[in-house]
Order: C-alpha cells, then sequence, then structure tokens
C-alpha cells in the first residue's frame, strides 16, 4: 500500500524537473545587454573607437543601439549543431522583415562571438572574416552594469594593506540599475555608479550621498566579475585610479571581494 502511494508522489516531484529540462531554450543564454568589442567586417576591422554599440536581447527579439539609429528584428538558434547555428531577420518600423542573415556564434564565459554571411545565404563554417570572405565577426562583451546587478556579500575587505573583513557581521551591497547601497550594522553609504566596460578590466567611478542627498566623495576604482565573484579596488581620495587588483602597505587603497548572495 504504502508503494503505491509513494510512486505517484514520485512522479509529480520528477515531472516539473522534466517538463522546466524540455522548456529550456539556447536563447535563454543569449539574454540582456552585450556590447560590440570587436567588429570586422570582410577582413577590415571596424570596430566602434568613440562611440557605444549595445545589443538587447529580449526573448527571440534583438535590438542594436548605435549613434542615431536602432536597429530590430528576431532570432532563431539551434545549438544542437557544431558551431551552434543563428539566423536573424531584420524588421521595419511596420514589423515587416525586410532582410535576414544566417550565421554561427559561440559562448564562452561572458563573451559572444558571432559571424555572419553578407548575402544573407550563405552561412560561415568558421569563425573569422578574411578579405573576400563576404563574412562579418561579431564579439560581443556582456556589460558590466547588467552583471553587478542585485545582492553581494562582503567576503573580504583589505584597507591600506590591513586585512578588515568582516567576521562576526555580514555586510551587503546592493545594485539596482546605476545605484548602490552599501549596508553595514548601524550604517547605510548610498550613491551612484558611472561604468567604463570597454575593456575586460571594468572602470568605475562612485558618487557617494549622506542622509540628505548631498554629495560627500567621488571615488575612482576598477572591478571585475568572474562567474559569481565580484573584486573591487579602489583608492578612497577620488584623485587615482588604482592600476592591480591589489591593496599594499602604504598605498592608501582598498581592495573588496564579494560573493553574489
Amino acid at each position: 500500500m504504502r508503494r503505491t502511494v509513494f510512486l505517484p508522489l514520485l512522479g509529480l516531484l520528477i515531472a516539473p524537473i522534466a517538463r522546466a529540462d524540455e522548456t529550456a531554450s539556447p536563447l535563454d543564454k543569449l539574454q540582456g545587454a552585450w556590447r560590440i568589442v570587436k567588429y570586422v567586417n570582410d577582413g577590415k576591422d571596424e570596430t566602434p573607437k568613440n562611440t557605444v554599440e549595445v545589443l538587447v536581447i529580449e526573448g527571440d527579439r534583438y535590438k542594436m543601439e548605435r549613434v542615431g539609429e536602432v536597429i530590430k528584428g528576431a532570432l532563431k538558434v539551434n545549438d544542437s549543431t557544431k558551431p551552434a547555428r543563428i539566423n536573424a531577420s531584420l524588421v521595419d518600423l511596420k514589423d515587416k522583415t525586410v532582410s535576414e542573415a544566417a550565421g554561427i556564434y559561440k559562448i564562452e564565459g561572458d563573451e559572444l562571438t558571432v559571424c555572419w554571411g553578407q548575402d544573407g545565404k550563405e552561412r560561415p563554417e568558421k569563425f573569422a572574416s578574411d578579405q573576400g570572405s563576404k563574412t562579418r565577426l561579431v564579439v560581443l562583451r556582456k556589460r558590466l552594469e547588467e552583471k553587478l546587478q542585485g545582492v553581494w556579500k562582503v567576503v573580504k575587505y583589505v584597507e591600506d594593506g590591513k586585512d578588515e573583513s568582516p567576521k562576526d557581521t555580514v555586510e551587503t551591497v546592493v545594485f539596482e540599475q546605476d545605484r548602490f547601497r552599501v549596508e553595514r550594522v548601524g550604517r547605510i553609504l548610498r550613491g551612484t555608479l558611472i561604468l567604463d566596460d570597454s575593456a575586460k578590466t571594468g572602470k568605475v567611478e562612485a558618487t557617494i550621498y549622506d542622509d540628505q542627498n548631498k554629495k560627500v566623495a567621488v571615488v575612482l576604482g576598477i572591478c571585475k566579475i568572474e562567474g559569481n565573484e565580484l573584486t573591487a579596488c579602489w583608492e578612497p581620495g577620488g584623485r587615482e585610479r588604482p592600476e592591480k587588483f591589489a591593496s599594499e602597505k602604504g598605498s592608501k587603497t582598498r581592495l573588496a571581494v564579494l560573493k553574489r548572495r
């Protein structure tokens, strides 16, 4: 009798897991905002130098934001092939398809690499854009602001070479869009962030405000995210930006390591 009751219950527990796996889409890994860090067109490097070009993917729709221009369309991907395949359609203001492109893609950490055929018919076989190949190679990196979002717990804190990591207390940093909040025992610091994610090591400018929303300090720093670990290094005086992730005695720098909660 017990076995008869147990088996249906086991089926109810397993079924939702199976359905979740079945409904998972390769598009899930592409979601969010990506910044173009390299663009090669038919062998010619056309990487944006002084502008920021961003690809935003929501569901199966994409939006490419350039200076004075926004391109929209839809995506289809197939990761069961090697390399994985991607198809993009470009739509006009009436959501009518005006052109299509076939390509291949791969994701390595926070980098998305896509190679397109220019004529929309031929799909490239490799991640390269040689002169005369009629292919376009694009490398994108996940935007730093998006990766920062959420709650982080301070696990290591070094100030001017001295380890002052919290032992018996929990200190957290909460990022919401371009704002942050540092929560300590009996004290809360608030501020805003300006991020430069053009390189793998992000540059940060943090402005700190008091309870009356009055600016009290500007801090320059660097940061990086590896998996669920955020490392930040800054100089509290706001005069110089550290060049490495270290806080040595006499350096006047502070180093913090945080884990995503």
